[in-house]
């Protein structure tokens, strides 16, 4: 394969009755152009034929593939972090169970990685890239993920991603400097992904391929799923919008108290203002967000979050 043969690289799977889909998407990952690899998969209590859908795998490829099981039952976000724990490479790619690899994923992404850490030794780095949004049957939704959900990967700050996630942990790869900095993933945060972006971002470490290098699965299990954001969704998802911005409000907190000697002057006045919104004011809050530059994307967006920011109670300094 050329320059970059040689580095091996790790995918963790998080798997859950994934039966459907599973064979297909292992398929895809082991018709990679690139085949320095090793697939570690944890099983988190599947009760269809996943278990044997990957130990067919197993036998065909047993150098490639790994399958752990244990009877905790973590979801998605707690697979991820104890697979992190797991992987002994460099560089590290995140993976679906339902979700179809284009054959060139790991080379390109490999390559971009490479690319930056020749400008950037030693920096903690994450590259992550477009999707294209298909059915379930691979039906055609959108070409582009990004465009889509009207999302502009170039806005990968710290204060963007405080309120707004980005990335998503398909598509994503991660240097050794990153996965060191990980240690564990709280059980606070909200997806394994996010909190990998926040702190890739505290060093300037996000990095995207303007490109799709996956097929994005949408159907009736999907644990997130990529729903067009408009008009209906606001009003969909306002019910259970004060749930999450209290969920932002806790993730930045841990951020913050993890990760705060990574955080240099402005970062550290960034995440502080944002954890202390809700002792605020109303009006406070409007001029923070616009102060540090924190804003979700898309005119709708943004008048979503100030108009929830408006409706929310301010909270007692505890």
């Amino acid at each position: 394969m050329g320059w970059n043969s040689e580095v091996k690289v790790d995918i963790l799977m998080a798997t859950y009755n994934g039966e459907a889909y599973l064979a297909q998407q292992i398929s895809s990952i082991t018709d990679q152009d690139y085949s320095n690899w090793k697939l570690i998969i944890r099983d988190d209590g599947s009760s269809d034929a996943t278990i044997d859908i990957i130990t067919s795998y197993m036998n065909s490829y047993p150098d490639k593939i790994v399958l752990i099981t244990d009877e905790d039952h973590l979801g998605a976000r707690g697979s991820f972090s104890r697979l992190l724990t797991l992987s002994r490479s460099e560089y590290v790619m995140f993976c679906d169970q339902d979700d179809i690899w284009l054959s060139h994923k790991i080379r390109v992404t490999l390559e971009k990685m490479l690319e930056l850490e020749k400008d950037r030794p030693g920096r903690p780095l994450m590259v992550h890239s477009d999707l294209i949004v298909v059915g379930r049957n691979e039906e055609a939704i959108a070409p582009s993920f990004w465009s889509y959900q009207y999302l502009d990967p170039s806005q990968n700050s710290l204060n963007n991603l405080l309120i707004q996630n980005i990335v998503t942990g398909c598509t994503v790869m991660i240097n050794e400097g990153l996965k060191n900095l990980v240690v564990d993933i709280p059980d606070d945060v909200i997806m394994h992904d996010w909190w990998l972006a926040l702190i890739a971002s505290l060093s300037d470490g996000v990095f995207h391929i303007n490109e799709p290098t996956i097929m994005y699965r949408q159907h009736g299990s999907n644990s997130i799923g990529a729903q067009r954001y408009g008009i209906k969704t606001y009003f969909k998802k306002y019910g259970t919008a004060r749930q999450t911005l209290n969920k932002l409000i806790v993730q930045a907190s841990s951020l913050q108290q993890k990760y705060i000697h990574k955080f240099n002057n402005e970062q550290s006045r960034v995440v502080k203002a944002f954890v202390e919104l809700p002792e605020t004011g109303k009006i406070q809050r409007l001029i923070v967000l616009n102060r540090y530059s924190i804003h979700k994307q898309g005119w709708l967006r943004k008048m979503a979050f100030c108009l929830l920011l408006l409706s929310w109670k301010k909270q007692k300094k505890q």
